[in-house]
């Protein structure tokens, strides 16, 4: 799948993955929002929910992108451009580990991977990173940032 340059450094709504005790998903103006999935962590302290945020810019087609938070601290984004197969996938590994799996060639803007107490582990599918900096070269984006030393890696 190919996408413009300019889609992804636009996206800044979608898909909204937000781990929380209570998640707020006041919608934007121009914006609306669905929630897809939900699910808890171990504990039941937190959730994580899939929520669709499509918004609409000028005369172009609504905008989607998948926006992973925990609290209101952005982890990170992925434009899926509408497309239920590119919605992050979610899982929790304890209660305070959450793993969150992204389409391997997908634009991706990854602000940090914790926060709020909780470790973000971030998967690609397939997990190919020859692909990913090929593709990210392509496209005429950076090589994404170092992931976390634990195990997270691109």
């Amino acid at each position: 799948m190919s996408w413009p340059v300019g889609m992804a450094a636009s996206a800044l709504l979608g898909t909204l993955l937000v781990a929380t005790l209570t998640p707020a998903l006041a919608a934007p103006e121009g914006c609306r929002s669905t929630i897809v999935s939900r699910t808890s962590a171990p504990d039941g302290m937190r959730s994580a929910v899939v929520v669709d945020w499509a918004c609409g810019i000028g005369g172009y087609s609504p905008d989607v992108t998948a926006e992973v938070r925990v609290g209101s601290t952005t982890i990170l984004g992925v434009d899926t451009g509408g497309h239920a197969e590119e919605r992050p996938r979610i899982a929790w590994s304890n209660s305070t580990v959450l793993t969150v799996t992204v389409p391997n060639l997908s634009f991706l803007r990854i602000a940090t991977l914790q926060a709020s107490g909780i470790h973000v582990k971030l998967r690609f599918d397939p997990d190919d990173p020859a692909e990913r900096a090929a593709w990210l070269a392509a496209n005429h984006l950076p090589p994404d940032p170092p992931l976390s030393s634990s195990g997270s890696s691109p």
